[in-house]
Parts: structure tokens; sequence; C-alpha cells
């Protein structure tokens, strides 16, 4: 059996501040410095690969992940595909402020519609550059019998993901600091639990 963890980054201050990062990048706050070392008492603590984007809040929660004792045997594998969908104009904006075209637009890049003239991606986009990294994560880990496998990234990669492999998730958005195990056998994957530092 294959384990994949999927882990979406602690609190950046760009969450904290109710805004959309997209491609933009902040640190993380005090508090998800604490939601990641939370986490690293509640995640397993061995890694066959770890895949990690190479956005500043996804490295800095790897970073107190493996400062409080997660390892792996080689080093990690950082990829650009494994980025947050880039949502253009509407970055480190608040959308309680937009609007109602601006709003309109971004429903429509959501609702997956192939929607690019807010000069970020569409969700068809997304799943282009997503496609081909989780192809070689999941042959790598059938190829070398990875026992687990994590992936820290961000919400709606993982949620395009999750899409990929029929995997149905109640919550519309994965808290931070959280994320879910997610186990191959028998041609299928399952969920088989959450994982959160609460």
């Amino acid at each position: 059996m294959n384990k994949f963890y999927f882990i979406r980054h602690a609190q950046s201050i760009a969450n904290k501040e109710d805004l959309l990062e997209g491609w933009l990048d902040s640190p993380l706050t005090e508090n998800g410095k604490e939601q990641a070392q939370r986490l690293s008492k509640v995640i397993d603590k061995d890694f066959d690969v770890i895949y990690c984007s190479p956005s500043l809040r996804t490295r800095q929660t790897l970073a107190i992940l493996m400062q409080n004792g997660i390892q792996c045997s080689q080093n990690v594998i950082y990829d650009d595909r494994l980025k947050e969908l880039s949502l253009g104009i509407f970055e480190r904006k608040n959308y309680n402020n937009f609007s109602v075209d601006e709003k309109e637009q971004l429903r429509k890049v959501f609702k997956g519609e192939n929607f690019t003239d807010h000069g970020g991606e569409s969700l068809q986009g997304l799943d282009l550059r997503l496609t081909p990294i989780w192809q070689t994560i999941f042959n790598e880990s059938l190829q070398n019998n990875y026992e687990n496998t994590l992936i820290v990234t961000h919400n709606s990669a993982m949620r395009r993901l999750f899409q990929k492999m029929k995997i149905q998730i109640k919550d519309k958005d994965t808290s931070n600091a959280s994320g879910y195990i997610i186990t191959y056998q028998n041609d299928s994957f399952t969920v088989q639990s959450e994982i959160g530092p609460d």
C-alpha cells in the first residue's frame, strides 16, 4: 500500500489578512509557525520522498516540520508545478473589496470556465500544470515501492489533484497546516484520514 500525505502550508501573512495570494508570497505568521510545529507532532516522521511547492510559505512549513523530526532519506524535490493557482490581478487583494465585475471574473475562474482575462491561470491551465508532476509522483511511488510520500502544496492545487484521483472532500477549503492521508491500494485511492495541528 502506498500512502500520500497532502499538506497545505501553514498560515501566511496574506491568509491572516484575508488576501488572495496565488503566486505572490508572504512569510508564515507566528501562528503559522506554531501550526506547523503542532502538525509535526501528529504526522508520521519517516518519508521515502518529499515534494514541495517552492513558494515561501510551503518551504517554511516544510522546514519547520523537518526541524521537528520529519525525515526523508533523499533530498526534498521542489517543483514549480505544485504552486498555487495563479490569480493574476486579484493577488494580494481582499475579495470583500472587489467590484461586482471583479467578483464575476473570479467566479468564472473558480467555476471552471477557461477564463484568463485576469492575467492568471484558469483551472484548466492548473490541471495542465499539475498532471505531469502528479504522474511523476505517483509513478515514482509505485516503481520504488515507496510507503510514505509527503506533498506540501496549496489549497487549490491539492483540490485539483484530488479530483484527478476521483476523491471527494467535503469541505471547500483545507485549513492551514492541514491535509489528508490518501492511500492507494487495489487500483484505487481512498482517504485514510484527515491530519492537522488541532
